[in-house]
C-alpha cells in the first residue's frame, strides 16, 4: 500500500487542481500572491527605514508607493539611496513577472475564448428561429430557400447543429449563401443526439424543427435517436413546433413517426413520384418545379370571413388572383377538388394556389358573370392515348415507380424497362416479378452503351425515364452513368428526328447543372427538389398532406388537358370562363401551358388573375386538378 502523501504534495496537487480551472482562477491568486508579496515588501522597508525615509505611521502609503514602484520602474528615478534602490530593484524585477505573467494568462484565456467560440459550443439565445439538427449535402439549398420565404421577416434566423467543425461548416455555406445570408445563420457543433448538445440551440424556442443525416447508411436510427432526444428536450409543451424528418426506408417511418408527431420525407420515394408525373405528362415537371419553391406560385391556405358561407364552385371563379384547389375541414382533414357546394365555415380555411399569401384578394362583393364557352364536340384527353415508355436503370423505387405510372396512363401502354445487374440488387426486388396494369418487358443490358441504345425502336416513344442506380456504386459514379445515358438519349432525339420527353433522376443536386438544357420535355429530378419541398413543410406543415395527395394515384393530380376539350373557338377568352368550364366536368383549372413558336419550351402560366384574357390553339394545354 502506498504511504499517504506528504503536506506538500497535498499543497503542490491543490494548487494545480485550481490553476487549472481557468483564466479567471489565475488572475485571482496573481493578486493574492501580489498582494502578499507587496504586503511583504512594505513592512521590509518599514523595519529598516533608511535615513527615516518612510514614515512608519504611515504604513498605506508605503504599501501604495511599492505597488507603485511594481508596475513603473521610472518611479525610482528620484531616489538617493543605494539600499532604498536595491530593494525597489527586487520588486522591480517581480513587477515585471506578475506583469508578464498576468498579459500571458489574459491573452491565453482571451485566445482559449476565442479557440472554444470557434469551435461552436456557445448557446443560441433566438427565437422564432428555425432549427437544423445533423447536415446533408442539400443544407444550402434548404437554408436558401428558408431564406426566401423569410425575407420579408429581418430577424429570421437559422440555427444548424451538426457534428461537424463550425469553421467547416462555415466555410461550406458561405460561398453558397453568400456573406449576407450568413449573418442570420449560426453553426454550432455537437451532436443532436445528445440531449445536452441540443439545448445549445434552444429548439423549444423554434419557429420550426428539420431534422437531417449525412450518412445514409446510418440514416434512420440516427434520425429515430435524434427524435427521441428532441422529445426528451421539447417535453410535453403545448406549443411544439412542426418537425421535419427525412427517412431513407418507408418501412421505418413508422418507428420514427411514433417518437411523436412529425413530418416524414422519404427522398428517394418522394423523387420516384415525381418522375411519374413527369413521366405520365410531359410538361408536367414546370408545374412541379415552381410550386415545390418559393419562387413564383406557391399554395397557401387562406382564411378570410368574407369567405364564409360561400361555396367552393362560388370561390373558384370569384376568387381574383387566386386559384382555388380545395379548402381544409374543421377537423385539419385536407380536401383536394371536391365537395363543390361546400359553404365554408368559421375555422375552416380554402387552399389556392398564389403569388403570395399577403397578395391574395378576398371576392368582390358583387360577382362577376364570365362569359360561357361554346361546348364542344370532342372529348380527347391526353390519357385516351397509350403510351411507350421506356425505362432504363432500377433501384429498390423503381417498384414505386411502376406501380404508380401503371395505374394511371392507359391499360394499353407499354413500358420497357432496361437494366445493368452490375448495380442491381436482385434479392431484394426482381423487377420481372412486379405485378402492374399494363405491358410490361425487362431486359437485363448495358444501359450506357450508345450501340444499345441506337438498336431500339425510338419511332414510337413517348417518354424516356432513367432511374440512378444506387448499389454496387457510388453516388458520383451513378450520377455520371445516368448523365451519359441523359447525353446518348439527346443525340438520339436529334439523330433520328424523334421527339419524345426525357425524366432522369440524379444523386447529387450538385450535378444537376451539368444536365440542364432548354428542352421543356426534359426534365432532371434531384434531392435539390426534396431540399425545397422540407423548406416549404417547415414554413406550410400543411403541404406534406396536400404534396402526398397530388403525388400518388388516389385522389386529385394535375393533369394537362387539350384546349379542344373545353369548347370550340377559343379565342378572346377570359380565365374565369375557362375556370367555369372546368367545374362543369369536375375539375379546377388552375393555369395554361401556352406552346411558342419560337423555341421548343412553352410559356406556363399558372393562377393567372380571372379576367386575363388569351386565345388557345390546338397544341396549348390547360393546367387542372382533377381525379383522373
Amino acid at each position: 500500500m502506498a504511504g499517504k502523501a506528504s503536506l506538500l504534495s497535498r499543497f503542490k496537487y491543490w494548487f494545480d487542481s485550481t490553476v487549472a480551472r481557468g483564466t479567471f482562477t489565475m488572475v485571482v491568486w496573481l493578486g493574492i500572491i501580489s498582494i502578499i508579496i507587496l504586503f511583504i515588501f512594505a513592512i521590509i522597508l518599514i523595519a529598516i527605514n533608511p535615513s527615516n525615509h518612510f514614515p512608519s505611521s504611515n504604513f498605506p502609503e508605503i504599501f501604495w508607493r511599492t505597488f507603485l514602484i511594481s508596475m513603473d520602474p521610472g518611479v525610482i528615478a528620484e531616489e538617493s539611496e543605494w539600499l532604498p534602490r536595491l530593494i525597489f530593484l527586487i520588486v522591480i524585477f517581480f513587477g515585471l513577472f506578475v506583469v508578464s505573467t498576468l498579459i500571458g494568462v489574459v491573452g491565453s484565456g482571451v485566445q482559449d475564448k476565442i479557440m472554444d467560440l470557434r469551435r461552436g459550443r456557445s448557446i443560441v439565445l433566438e427565437k422564432s428561429h428555425t432549427v437544423i439538427l445533423g447536415w446533408s449535402h442539400k443544407i444550402d439549398i434548404i437554408i436558401g430557400e428558408l431564406m426566401l420565404a423569410n425575407e420579408e421577416h429581418p430577424s429570421f434566423t437559422v440555427s444548424i447543429l451538426a457534428p461537424r467543425d463550425k469553421i467547416f461548416m462555415e466555410s461550406y455555406l458561405e460561398p453558397r449563401l453568400g456573406k449576407n445570408c450568413m449573418k442570420k445563420v449560426h453553426c454550432r457543433s455537437g451532436e443532436p443526439s445528445i440531449i445536452q448538445d441540443l439545448s445549445i440551440v434552444s429548439p423549444q424556442f423554434a419557429k420550426s424543427i428539420l431534422i437531417l443525416c449525412y450518412d445514409k447508411e446510418k440514416s434512420d436510427f440516427m434520425i429515430l435517436k435524434r427524435t427521441l432526444a428532441l422529445k426528451q428536450v421539447l417535453g410535453d409543451s403545448h406549443e411544439i413546433p412542426p418537425v421535419v424528418a427525412e427517412v431513407m426506408e418507408k418501412n421505418n417511418s413508422f418507428a420514427i413517426n411514433s417518437t411523436g408527431n412529425l413530418f416524414l420525407v422519404a427522398p428517394t420515394e418522394f423523387i420516384t413520384r415525381v418522375l411519374v408525373q413527369a413521366a405520365r405528362e410531359p410538361g408536367l415537371s414546370m408545374i412541379y418545379e415552381e410550386i415545390f419553391s418559393f419562387v413564383g406560385n406557391e399554395i397557401y391556405a387562406y382564411a378570410n370571413p368574407i369567405i364564409n358561407g360561400l361555396s367552393i364552385s362560388e370561390l373558384a371563379v370569384q376568387m381574383p388572383n387566386s386559384a382555388l384547389i380545395g379548402f381544409i375541414d374543421k377537423n385539419g382533414e385536407i380536401k383536394l377538388n371536391c365537395d363543390y357546394d361546400h359553404k365554408i365555415e368559421a375555422g375552416e380555411q380554402i387552399l389556392v394556389i398564389a403569388e403570395d399569401d399577403s397578395l391574395i384578394l378576398p371576392p368582390k362583393d358583387s360577382f362577376l358573370k364570365w362569359p360561357k364557352l361554346e361546348k364542344t364536340k370532342q372529348n380527347i384527353t391526353q390519357q385516351d392515348k397509350p403510351l411507350i415508355i421506356y425505362v432504363f436503370g432500377w433501384h429498390d423505387a423503381g417498384k414505386i415507380f411502376l406501380e404508380e405510372i401503371g395505374s394511371q396512363i392507359h391499360p394499353d401502354s407499354s413500358i420497357h424497362l432496361f437494366f445493368d445487374s452490375k448495380y442491381v440488387d436482385l434479392s431484394i426486388q426482381q423487377p420481372r416479378e412486379i405485378d402492374i396494369q399494363v405491358n410490361f418487358s425487362v431486359r437485363e443490358e448495358d444501359t450506357v452503351s450508345y450501340d444499345f441504345l441506337t438498336s431500339l425502336d425510338w419511332e414510337t416513344v413517348d417518354e424516356v425515364v432513367v432511374l440512378g442506380y444506387r448499389i454496387n456504386i457510388d453516388a458520383q459514379d451513378a450520377d455520371g452513368l445516368t448523365l451519359l445515358t441523359l447525353i446518348h438519349l439527346r443525340n438520339i432525339s436529334q439523330k433520328f428526328g424523334c421527339r419524345f420527353g426525357i425524366a432522369s433522376e440524379l444523386i447529387d443536386p450538385n450535378n444537376r447543372d451539368l444536365a440542364k438544357c432548354n428542352n421543356s420535355e426534359d426534365f432532371i429530378a434531384s434531392e435539390e427538389l426534396v431540399s425545397r419541398v422540407m423548406a416549404q413543410i417547415l414554413e406550410k406543415p400543411e403541404l406534406k398532406s396536400i404534396f402526398d395527395q397530388i403525388l400518388t394515384g388516389d385522389g386529385a393530380e394535375f393533369h394537362l388537358r387539350q384546349s379542344s376539350k373545353y369548347g370550340e373557338n377559343l379565342n378572346n377568352i377570359e380565365f374565369g370562363s375557362l375556370v367555369e368550364a372546368g367545374l362543369e366536368q369536375d375539375e379546377l383549372v388552375v393555369g395554361l401551358l401556352l406552346s411558342d413558336t419560337k423555341t421548343d419550351r412553352p410559356k406556363l402560366i399558372l393562377n393567372p388573375t380571372k379576367e386575363f384574357n388569351f386565345s388557345l390553339r390546338s397544341n396549348d394545354r390547360v393546367v387542372v386538378l382533377a381525379e383522373e
